[in-house]
């Protein structure tokens, strides 16, 4: 059994987000999750390509952004639980 036709699927998180004090990544000062890309670049202002080249840690095409680390989390996260799996 799917999902219904049309469906946003809003039930779970898709995307991790850690963010570092610099480009160095030495400190991570939180970490977010997102339901969706769309959710994640209205909330960075960032497009969707910047996000593909992060997530595949192609830094020299994005260097504004290279204090973040995007994972896209597989299984997804349900939103209902209250525990966040660790990685």
């Amino acid at each position: 059994m799917g999902r219904t036709i049309g469906s946003m699927n809003k039930t779970n998180y898709h995307y991790k987000v850690n963010k570092f004090n610099n480009n160095l990544k030495d400190t991570l000062l939180e970490t977010e999750y997102f339901i969706s890309q769309g959710e994640l670049s209205n909330h960075y202002n960032i497009n969707r390509t910047a996000i593909y080249h992060i997530m595949h840690e192609n830094l020299h095409r994005v260097k504004k952004y290279s204090y973040l680390e995007i994972t896209k989390l597989t299984p997804p996260i349900p939103i209902y639980k209250n525990e966040i799996i660790q990685y």
